[in-house]
């Protein structure tokens, strides 16, 4: 993706390469310190979502809607200093107000709605690609002392827009006391046709998450690598609901109506025991692409998610 090779891009993957010793050893001492005073009491709540599902656009009316503290590109770049970074976060962005752009899910700016891929990755064990998965409990137990002493120190919750934590969510429910899920669905066949048109201009470039259940497609066209992988990560995400009875947001009804879309699931975070709430209104509307059902790629794409569906099981959303 083109917008995730530029110049600015490079730059800071290269500054978050520079050690930070220093500010780390500050930062542990600090926090544990802190930690032991306030207890572990956690206020997370994570966006689950399939890739190019609207997770961008849905994370910002967050951030933007509700009292949750989002991760912005500071804390992005400072990911080895999570409590630091956040907290500068706070003071640097504390009168930004989102523009809900993105573009192919980057949001430019110190204060953009990011991800966190590094962040993430680094301190909740949680790669993009379920291959690397590699369990390090010693950066958990550490960030587990960070959310708890954000939380105690804001009172707000933290939350993630993450994509990868679809394939953990069960070490971040073991870890992570009290972490309610929000999963977002959207169409899969509009899903995979926005995936498949930014493949097909590099078709072996795998992009996003990747769930072990594709491993069998690797060597197949993009095409059907596009299908398994909507296919797969969308049963994640049905399989979160039942598990945990998370709230649901479905795409199609947050364009329509964001502010009774977010107003909902906050709702249901609230009497799950968050402290999250409704602080600000969201524009009336957003624009939303649909698919024509009648290209060869959107044809194409249904045959596969056909055969996929014969042999593993429907894709039953939940109205």
């Amino acid at each position: 993706m083109k917008n995730r090779d530029s110049i600015v891009v490079r730059i800071a993957r290269a500054f978050q390469k520079i050690p930070l010793g220093p500010f780390e050893f500050i930062e542990r001492v600090y926090v544990s310190n802190k930690c032991d005073v306030v207890g572990h009491d956690i206020d997370m709540i994570v966006l689950l979502a399939a890739p190019r599902s609207g997770s961008t656009l849905s994370y910002q009316c967050f951030i933007e809607a509700t009292n949750v503290i989002g991760l912005t590109n500071i804390s992005n770049l400072f990911f080895r200093i999570p409590f630091l970074s956040l907290m500068l976060q706070l003071i640097v962005c504390r009168k930004k107000k989102g523009k809900f752009l993105s573009n192919e899910g980057y949001v430019g700016g110190f204060c953009g709605a990011s991800e966190g891929l590094m962040f993430w990755g680094k301190w909740t064990s949680s790669p993009i690609d379920e291959r690397d998965t590699v369990s390090d409990f010693n950066n958990i137990s550490y960030f587990k002392k960070v959310v708890s002493y954000v939380n105690y120190k804001t009172k707000r919750p933290l939350m993630s827009g993450y994509l990868g934590h679809v394939l953990n969510d069960s070490v971040l429910y073991r870890e992570f006391a009290n972490v309610r899920f929000v999963v977002l669905l959207r169409n899969p066949m509009d899903t995979a046709l926005s995936l498949l048109n930014l493949r097909i201009s590099n078709p072996d470039e795998w992009l996003s998450v990747f769930p072990r259940e594709c491993e069998h497609v690797v060597r197949s066209d993009v095409y059907e690598q596009v299908a398994a992988q909507i296919y797969w990560t969308n049963r994640r995400l049905l399989n979160v609901i039942k598990k945990y009875k998370s709230p649901v947001l479905h795409y199609e009804k947050l364009c329509s109506n964001p502010n009774e879309a977010i107003g909902r699931v906050v709702a249901e975070l609230s009497e799950s025991g968050s402290n999250v709430c409704v602080k600000s209104e969201l524009p009336i509307k957003f624009g939303m692409r649909k698919s024509d059902p009648d290209t060869e790629a959107y044809i194409e794409l249904k045959r596969r998610f056909e055969v996929l569906e014969s042999r593993y099981g429907r894709l039953e959303f939940p109205c």
